[in-house]
């Protein structure tokens, strides 16, 4: 980590760095007053707005808290960015295993020679399975599902792949196979203990 003016600078006494502390931990909406304010409740003391400035401008409060905001931020944009890597991630291994029963369960379609109306609409619901699994993996790894040509000028709105994906997600079908994969992937890893 490069240069943390946040911490406690050389020098710095305890009071004063206490105060800022307070100043620096109080958010975007920081304030002199609200400092003096917080301090007065818990310290049962009081110290003048004009004192606390001195303070701010003698230490630098406000570069140090801006350096403090922008390390929380950063420190929470990668903890998202990891979340998401890591569900995109989750979520790719579920639509492989959905995939994966569809296609078994159309291997057996095809093998199962019982009624051809009952063959041909498991056949049916495998392929419309395998299909969600498809996108649901191709989603999650952020890759399009499906391509559109378009010619002439286009003026859209669009909220991107978030909303197809949720769509995809709130889909009877994709929830019965997912639940289906999932509990038939827990009932295989349950007898290899």
């Amino acid at each position: 980590m490069t240069d943390q003016i946040w911490t406690r600078q050389k020098g710095e006494r305890s009071k004063a760095f206490h105060l800022f502390c307070i100043y620096r931990d109080l958010g975007p909406t920081r304030s002199i007053e609200k400092v003096r304010l917080k301090f007065g409740e818990s310290k049962g003391e009081s110290i003048s707005s004009t004192q606390l400035e001195k303070y701010s401008s003698n230490n630098n409060w406000v570069e140090r808290s801006e350096a403090y905001d922008d390390y929380v931020d950063e420190r929470q944009r990668e903890k998202n960015i990891n979340a998401i890597e890591n569900m995109n991630e989750r979520q790719a291994e579920d639509a492989v295993l959905i995939q994966k029963e569809a296609l078994d369960d159309l291997q057996d379609a095809t093998e199962d020679e019982r009624s051809m109306a009952s063959l041909e609409s498991r056949k049916n619901a495998a392929a419309r399975t395998w299909k969600i699994g498809v996108d649901a993996e191709r989603l999650a790894r952020g890759v399009a599902t499906e391509k559109v040509e378009q010619s002439g000028t286009i003026k859209q709105r669009h909220s991107g792949s978030i909303d197809t994906a949720n769509s995809l997600m709130k889909d009877p079908k994709y929830i019965q196979a997912k639940r289906k994969a999932m509990d038939e992937y827990y009932a295989s890893s349950k007898g290899k203990e």
